[in-house]
């Protein structure tokens, strides 16, 4: 018996060992959200320049030269003719499917496609070229493996089965799913030829890209990426994580300001380099556009996307002098305010409930709204705003639910209607 009993225990350590390894390995299903991905060769073959169609708004809006662009919710872009302000022109369509974003960096247009980035040749009205794609480029695959010619077009909820082995690592199969993927946590991020007059080069107060030469800053819902474009590609330099709830991005000097529903922060470009985090100013949960002029910044607070009659919304304009420590100076209450622009001392907000709205500040007290309220445009359908600097005289373009708007600014800073296109609202494809 004393002979067999170290076999018998090696024989008991053996099972035991296969046992240890058995249990080890852990299986399980799961509900995830996975991304849906389509031919990515077919999204880019359906890229183009078209007849113009109906207007549709909400979306974001863009001037570049002589032209101004609207989004059409994920399908691409209107193109009006903006030469004459008091008379613009719906000329075309720009196709580019899972669209939400532009801007024009070095003479080239910058568009995403769902997940992808790309970079098209833009030369007016009947002619769009892409020149190159960088593939899931806001798809963050630390978790998923999308096949290299598909893109990311949006998300699902699918049964996901899940595998840990011994080592620790965990394996996802999906059926019917076209990836494999080792996490459960990702996001889609969709968030040439010179034209005439090319000085106009600027986004809305809703914008998530601003340009500076030849490098471009995206804005995600959680993170700030910056690209460099190197002859006709994008090529990812930096990606900085902000946490979830980033609204909107505006470029003014050697600082990118970024509007958040946490609060506003200043980050540090100079030369168009990488950006620096130099304050942050925390306040209470709420979107926000943001608009610079200046040492003085100006957000706009709302609670929610429909307008009421409460004083649920706020202005707060913020002392900038010091870019490492932004100070209020006024809150404003307000009812909805969305779009806000800033040009020569006055305040230009969208406040939804009560029409567009124009503020004066004191000349003498930058901490003060002078005469307050200077004018109000009663019920204009504006959600965002841009102040176009042409030879002829500032215009100011809103973009809203039903209208495309524009308004001549005087000496004064007070506008003047000057054309209004109907519209209809973009409905989700």
């Amino acid at each position: 018996m004393t002979r067999i009993l170290p076999y018998l225990c090696l024989l008991l350590g053996l099972g035991l060992g296969a046992c240890e390894k058995d249990s080890c390995v852990q299986t399980w299903t799961q509900v995830v959200s996975v991304p849906v991905t389509a031919n990515r060769q077919a999204v880019q073959d359906s890229i183009a320049a078209m007849p113009a169609r109906q207007l549709c708004t909400g979306g974001n809006l863009y001037a570049y030269g002589n032209y101004f662009f609207i989004n059409a919710n994920r399908e691409g872009y209107h193109l009006l003719d903006n030469t004459d302000p008091a008379n613009p022109r719906n000329v075309a369509f720009l196709r580019v499917p899972g669209a939400t974003h532009m801007a024009f960096v070095d003479g080239r247009m910058v568009s995403d496609s769902y997940a992808d980035m790309l970079v098209l040749d833009f030369g007016g009205p009947t002619d769009l070229r892409l020149l190159s794609s960088t593939p899931n480029l806001l798809l963050k695959t630390d978790g998923f493996q999308v096949e290299v010619d598909r893109v990311a077009v949006g998300f699902e909820d699918r049964e996901v089965t899940f595998t840990q082995g011994c080592d620790g690592e965990v394996r996802g199969r999906c059926a019917g799913c076209q990836l494999d993927f080792f996490a459960v946590t990702a996001e889609v991020n969709s968030s040439g030829s010179s034209a005439p007059n090319p000085q106009i080069n600027t986004g809305g107060s809703l914008a998530r890209l601003a340009f500076c030469n030849r490098s471009l800053y995206v804005l995600a819902a959680d993170r700030l990426t910056t690209f460099r474009l190197e002859g006709q590609t994008l090529v990812n330099a930096r990606e900085t994580i902000l946490g979830q709830g980033q609204e909107s991005l505006v470029l003014s000097g050697d600082f990118l300001y970024v509007a958040s529903q946490w609060g506003l922060r200043i980050f540090e470009i100079g030369n168009c380099g990488l950006p620096v985090e130099r304050a942050f100013a925390p306040r209470f949960w709420n979107d926000d556009p943001v608009a610079i002029e200046g040492e003085r910044a100006v957000v706009a607070l709302r609670s929610g996307n429909t307008p009421t009659a409460d004083l649920d919304g706020r202005l707060m304009v913020y002392d900038i002098s010091d870019r490492g420590n932004p100070r209020v100076m006024i809150t404003l209450n307000l009812h909805h305010p969305v779009g806000v622009a800033l040009r020569g001392g006055k305040l230009y907000v969208c406040d939804g409930y009560s029409g567009l709205l124009v503020y004066d500040f004191d000349a003498e007290n930058p901490g003060r709204l002078a005469s307050s309220l200077r004018q109000t445009v009663p019920d204009a359908d504006v959600v965002d705003l841009a102040l176009l600097p042409y030879t002829a005289g500032t215009v100011l373009l809103g973009v809203g639910q039903r209208t495309v708007s524009q308004y001549a600014v005087d000496a004064d800073g007070l506008v003047t209607l000057l054309s209004t296109l109907n519209a209809e609202r973009c409905v989700a494809p």
